[in-house]
């Protein structure tokens, strides 16, 4: 009885010390927060601590979040702008809040579209395509994954042209209809994914 005492006081302890430590790379962008020389960095970091924190904390996800997003419109930093509106919609995509995750990526995508940044714009269209997957809006799941698919061969994208071609393949896989063209995009992405 008392050695199982100590092995559940042992384990109360361990479990205490992992829930209130933190991640190292959480704490290292904090420090490069507090010490930033330029705008671009804390923002950049702040997109870095809100992606680390989606799987703990989604509300600390948001706040980091939106604070990417309001210091990127002060500075005018676009590109950092459109990823901390990429970073709160996944905050929202997370949650199934799925109409304000549509509306964060189009945000985010203005914004892409505004300096042509292709990578992104073919990142937010896939990110657009798969809420319309989860919704069950199989049409416009695969009009944004064929446009994701068309920007992403634009800029030879192999791990974007994958997975266009992957999303694509999901969709269809939805209605025995269609499993056949499902089955085409599935071998299709399946060499990239290989040579990659």
């Amino acid at each position: 009885m008392k050695g199982s005492r100590i092995v559940i006081a042992f384990l109360m302890i361990f479990l205490a010390t992992i829930a209130w430590s933190q991640d190292p790379k959480i704490d290292s962008l904090k420090k490069v927060i507090s010490n930033s020389p330029t705008d671009s960095v804390t923002v950049n970091s702040l997109i870095e601590l809100s992606r680390l924190y989606l799987p703990i904390d989604l509300n600390k996800a948001l706040a980091h979040g939106n604070q990417a997003r309001t210091i990127a419109e002060k500075a005018g930093f676009q590109k950092g702008l459109g990823y901390a509106y990429k970073a709160i919609a996944i905050v929202y995509y997370s949650q199934s809040n799925y109409p304000e995750a549509l509306v964060q990526f189009q945000n985010s995508l203005d914004i892409f579209e505004s300096i042509s940044l292709k990578t992104g714009i073919a990142n937010i269209l896939s990110n657009m395509g798969a809420i319309y997957y989860n919704t069950g809006d199989d049409t416009r799941a695969i009009e944004y994954h064929l446009k994701s698919l068309k920007v992403s061969e634009e800029i030879n994208d192999k791990m974007r042209i994958g997975t266009s071609l992957n999303n694509i393949g999901s969709v269809y896989n939805n209605n025995p209809k269609t499993v056949d063209k499902s089955l085409e995009y599935f071998l299709k992405a399946l060499p990239i994914f290989e040579e990659i």
